[in-house]
């Protein structure tokens, strides 16, 4: 999908002309080929699309102050974010609530109607980025732990496609959701097979770490990838 930016003689563009979808979000107008959408039935699929009818359920359900509470913070310069193109935008309040709940959902808890109050936290450092094939073992994130004090520890991770490490399919996955980092290393050779399946010598592997609170502020990414060992 690619973000357009337009000039002085059009204003907006919406609809499909020769294969091409045009429309428009909170981060600008863009465009996108046309196809039927894929409708895949898999278990991580269903949680999703569970956990997300629970969330715009509860967002329906809310008053409308709470509402105007969301679309208020959402429209904090702290929640400025910056498109493709580099120009900053918003998102909407019902945008930022879904985050907000999908974040809160990944550590385990349950959605929430109250507006975050504290600050985003410092994206952590990343010491070192490790990963071996399958039967070899000890596949590892270091850290500074007193980073994570009082925080969550999220790592989603990618992967390329085994045919060699230039060929990388760009899905980012959870693996990690740590609320109690006790020491500088996080295991991840189960968690990466049970996502990936059998870790050969050819792959590359790409890492976004990031430090999370209990209110889903979650921090940038510092980011890694490596080959495998």
């Amino acid at each position: 999908m690619a973000i357009i930016k337009l000039g002085a003689l059009i204003a907006g563009i919406r609809g499909t002309v020769g294969g091409i979808t045009y429309s428009a979000n909170k981060s600008g107008t863009y465009a996108k080929p046309w196809g039927k959408s894929s409708n895949p039935h898999s278990e991580m699929q269903s949680l999703r699309r569970g956990a997300f009818g629970i969330f715009n359920y509860t967002w329906q359900n809310m008053s409308a102050a709470l509402k105007a509470d969301w679309d208020t913070w959402a429209a904090l310069p702290a929640q400025a974010r910056i498109n493709s193109l580099g120009e900053t935008y918003y998102m909407s309040g019902y945008n930022a609530f879904i985050m907000i709940q999908a974040r809160r959902s990944s550590i385990g808890a349950v959605p929430s109607t109250t507006v975050p109050t504290g600050s985003t936290p410092t994206a952590p450092t990343l010491t070192d980025f490790v990963v071996y094939k399958t039967a070899t073992g000890g596949s590892y994130i270091e850290y500074p732990v007193d980073e994570f004090d009082g925080l969550y520890l999220i790592a989603f991770i990618a992967a390329s496609s085994g045919e060699g490490p230039q060929v990388w399919y760009p899905d980012y996955f959870q693996v990690v959701a740590d609320s109690t980092p006790d020491d500088d290393v996080e295991l991840i050779q189960t968690e990466l097979e049970a996502v990936f399946g059998t870790i050969s010598s050819d792959q590359r592997f790409f890492l976004k770490l990031h430090a999370q609170d209990s209110e889903g502020l979650r921090s940038s990414a510092t980011t890694g990838d490596c080959l495998v060992a």
